[in-house]
């Protein structure tokens, strides 16, 4: 399909689908309408709760989130007279306050520290509802909610349900396309990859956690009003397990999951009438069902299965050419002179873990242009010397400067300092595109007003869009544009990911092994592009490599680490044929 019949389909189909919902009251009894409107309540909280779990963050918070908006609703509404409106917006406001309570110490965790912190606060919401029968009315609930002013029969509660979904729904089609979305699918890929190209982690998981949260409270609100009477075994343990289990029977990778998914495990146990431990079953059910089947939930699979069969797949494999010509075999391009003064000084750091000394008064300086080898054998503390220099890990002594300015000691802030790295086993975002993952890499670490950054769709961004074609065509990857990164050779994958760091338009690029598990020829191919980017960027290069021999080609000067310190600094011919380099790697003499 071409963009612009995308761009049609993208709106068309939603507003047919629409419409063809608001035709339902009259052609369906009560019964059914009120399970019509149960249904569009569930799918708005699963499209709310969506960005988290992109991120790869399971929340068991976002049934709590909603039981604080109904409540905060239902006691401003009921016991204090406040109007309906101001009382809905008041409620998203608390389920928003609480969602910042508890995602500031649970965000800086992650995996199952993350789902147990959420899992105890849920039960603290539900056992506070419980027993403060004062504000809540503990176990007898809040009775004699109202309607909407304006709204008096169910069918017309169906119409407003409608509207409050589909504003939700566009909401979060919108928030996905944008840079936000697309920054928290690089989150969800790589943590360490998204915060070395300037995605600060804890700041757009806790704006997923906030702006889900205050959906949530809405939503929580609209369905005490609906029900007219609330109370604790309405907002059960089951109810975060159900919205969890929505988002990933449907798939976790489009909006469109969190709506078939939240119909589908809503709708079925109510059409059946399947109550208590039944509804629960059933929901375990269709994980397993669903999964076995289709691994990543139905709309993903059915949309992977689409382009598959109708489609035109775009090639993953590369060939060499853009700026950079005919690589393997050609003449070594020129390069530009090495500059005069040190864009990174590296100044006595050091680190230690328990009594281990990894890192020891290590400092070395690198001018524009040049390119320096971090060499020692396993345990020489090269990898903790890139996370000190880069932000992951902060030193116990010691300074990092570049271009004169001291980096901060997180690596989002390293990375707008002019300083960036790659990894040895995570070079590139799976999930995205080629071209994703050099547009991701493009913006993030630059400052932008924060509403653009939500609401602006990422690719009408054309700055940003002509650097990673420029990247992408400069480093012979623009044919493998459309494909998915995870589909690239091994050896461009690693190409990719110097172009991911390329994008930041970084003083230093810190490459960690970039050459293990290469061919020959990729280790040509990937000198090549060093060698090419030496010759067109005043770019400095910090290289860890256990292939001496590439060393030996790329580098200017090496420096040797032993037991996290150095023990030799110099030209690559000098420091490698040393004895104390032979003594560090073989235990032994040069000879």
């Amino acid at each position: 399909m071409t963009r612009r019949g995308a761009t049609f389909a993208s709106v068309a189909i939603p507003l047919a689908l629409v419409a063809v919902l608001a035709l339902l009251p009259g052609m369906v009894g009560a019964y059914e309408t009120h399970l019509l409107i149960l249904t569009l309540l569930a799918i708005g909280l699963a499209v709310s709760y969506r960005p988290l779990l992109l991120a790869h963050q399971v929340s068991l918070a976002h049934g709590a989130l909603y039981a604080i908006g109904a409540y905060g609703f239902a006691i401003l509404g009921v016991d204090h007279g406040v109007s309906f409106w101001l009382a809905i917006a008041a409620g998203g406001v608390f389920a928003v306050a609480a969602s910042i309570v508890i995602g500031i110490p649970s965000l800086r965790t992650s995996d199952a520290y993350f789902l147990l912190i959420t899992f105890a606060f849920s039960v603290v919401v539900i056992s506070l509802i419980q027993n403060t029968e004062s504000l809540t009315g503990g176990f007898a609930g809040i009775a004699g909610i109202p309607y909407p002013p304006g709204v008096k029969t169910e069918d017309d509660f169906f119409y407003l349900s409608l509207v409050v979904v589909a504003v939700t729904v566009a909401v979060f089609i919108l928030l996905d396309r944008s840079r936000w979305g697309l920054e928290l699918r690089g989150i969800g890929s790589s943590s360490d990859l998204a915060e070395s190209i300037g995605i600060g982690r804890t700041g757009a998981l806790l704006l997923a956690f906030a702006i889900g949260a205050l959906f949530a409270g809405i939503l929580g609100g609209i369905y005490a009003s609906f029900i007219g009477f609330i109370a604790p075994q309405s907002f059960s343990l089951w109810l975060s397990v159900s919205i969890l289990t929505s988002v990933i029977v449907g798939g976790v990778r489009y909006v469109w999951g969190g709506v078939i998914g939240a119909a589908f495990i809503t709708l079925v146990p109510l059409l059946f009438n399947f109550g208590g431990s039944w509804e629960a079953i059933f929901g375990a059910v269709s994980v397993i069902v669903v999964l076995f089947a289709m691994r990543h939930g139905i709309v993903t699979e059915l949309v992977a299965y689409c382009r598959r069969r109708f489609g035109s797949a775009p090639t993953a494999s590369v060939p060499v050419g853009g700026a950079l010509g005919n690589l393997d075999g050609g003449p070594i391009p020129t390069r530009l002179p090495i500059g005069a003064n040190h864009v990174l000084e590296v100044r006595g750091i050091a680190k230690s873990f328990g009594g281990v000394h990894a890192v020891r008064g290590v400092s070395f300086q690198l001018c524009a242009g040049e390119t320096l080898g971090l060499i020692g054998p396993n345990g020489s503390g090269k990898t903790t010397t890139f996370d000190l220099i880069s932000g992951f890990r902060r030193p116990d002594g010691g300074e990092v400067k570049v271009n004169g300015a001291a980096l901060a000691h997180s690596p989002h802030r390293v990375v707008r300092g002019g300083l960036a790295r790659t990894f040895q086993a995570t070079s590139v975002f799976t999930g995205m595109t080629v071209f994703e993952n050099v547009l991701l890499a493009a913006g993030a670490h630059t400052r932008r007003n924060p509403l653009r950054r939500l609401l602006l769709p990422v690719r009408r961004s054309r700055r940003e869009r002509r650097i990673a074609e420029g990247i992408l065509d400069e480093l012979g990857l623009a044919a493998s544009a459309g494909a998915l990164a995870e589909d690239l050779p091994y050896g461009h994958k690693k190409v990719l990911g110097i172009a991911i760091a390329l994008a930041t338009d970084p003083d230093v690029i810190c490459l960690d092994e970039p050459a293990t598990g290469m061919t020959e020829a990729e280790i040509a191919h990937l000198i090549a592009v060093l060698e090419h980017l030496r010759s067109t960027r005043q770019i400095a290069i910090i290289v860890i490599e256990h292939r001496l021999a590439v060393i030996r080609t790329l580098c200017d000067r090496v420096v040797a680490l032993r037991a996290g310190e150095v023990i030799s600094e110099g030209d690559a011919e000098t420091v490698l044929d040393s004895p104390e380099v032979a003594e560090a790697f073989l235990g032994g003499s040069a000879e």
